[in-house]
């Protein structure tokens, strides 16, 4: 997944970069591995996506579960999707329609 992907990088001190809209990434010398490198590559379009702001949405939360319980019963409310089972925001929405998980690292981002 994408976002497991991104926190990975992070951890070890790989900054992820966009120019000229392609992907490019600042690393500690010997970080990135060749199977490391080859994940970004497939991933390259959501690992796009996901630093632009626009990582396609689900309509609903069709598929998704929960993080902290995971049960597949979610409700959408004004901050994102809440469980229907623990009763915690299980997902956030973001600026521009994204959503993602709440247990994610994701909070440093820029609130508009």
């Amino acid at each position: 997944m994408v976002e497991t992907l991104l926190r990975e990088l992070k951890a070890i001190g790989v900054i992820l970069f966009i120019e000229d809209g392609r992907l490019g990434f600042d690393a500690p010398s010997g970080s990135m591995t060749g199977e490391l490198l080859a994940r970004v590559r497939a991933e390259r379009e959501g690992l796009l996506a996901l630093l632009q702001g626009e990582q396609p949405t689900m309509p609903e939360p069709c598929g998704a579960i929960c993080p902290y319980c995971r049960s597949e019963l979610l409700e959408d409310v004004e901050l994102g999707w809440q469980c229907c089972k623990c009763k915690r925001l299980a997902w956030i929405w973001l600026p521009g329609g994204s959503i993602v998980r709440a247990d994610c690292e994701h909070m440093d981002l820029e609130w508009s």
